[in-house]
């Protein structure tokens, strides 16, 4: 999530500033977790979300603020400095208990539904399935029929290649 994607309150009611909070986390532990309330309307009931949160790499720091950079570049605006200061956090909101799911839990099932979406998308932007341009039934699953093949055998070569 970003960092102004939901309000988000302490136990109290206050605002949590998640933006001034990240600096003050220790840099030895990998990953870290608090608890808040994450209100996404006016008028909605807040909902106790956990933040699971990980310090980016280095070079995944720099290459998030090049993209703050070009972003703001390319809309004539100067990047906010709140953004540059959570662009170097992998920030993660769930409504699951914190003490069934560890923040390292959380990440890795993280990591792997990434790696599900990438599996699907990769063909499907690989094969063009996108659009089809054929009219007809027949040559609609004909023309799906080769381009999953070829998506396919690309994907088998791939992972020969890895």
């Amino acid at each position: 999530m970003r960092w102004n994607t939901i309000r988000l309150t302490d136990e109290g009611g206050g605002l949590f500033n998640i933006v001034a909070w990240l600096p003050t986390l220790p840099r030895e532990s990998e990953t870290h977790a608090i608890t808040v309330w994450a209100q996404s309307g006016k008028h909605q009931a807040a909902l106790r979300t956990h933040l699971v949160v990980r310090r980016k790499t280095p070079q995944a720091i720099e290459a998030a603020h090049k993209h703050l950079f070009r972003q703001g570049s390319r809309k004539q605006t100067k990047p906010d400095p709140r953004s540059q200061v959570a662009a170097e956090y992998l920030i993660l909101a769930t409504s699951l208990p914190a003490a069934d799911f560890r923040g390292r839990e959380v990440l890795a099932v993280d990591r792997l539904r990434w790696q599900l979406e990438l599996a699907f998308n990769r063909p499907k932007s690989r094969a063009k399935l996108g659009t089809i341009r054929i009219r007809t039934e027949a040559g609609t699953r004909c023309w799906l029929y080769a381009r999953l093949i070829v998506a396919l055998l690309c994907d088998n070569l791939s992972q020969e290649l890895l």
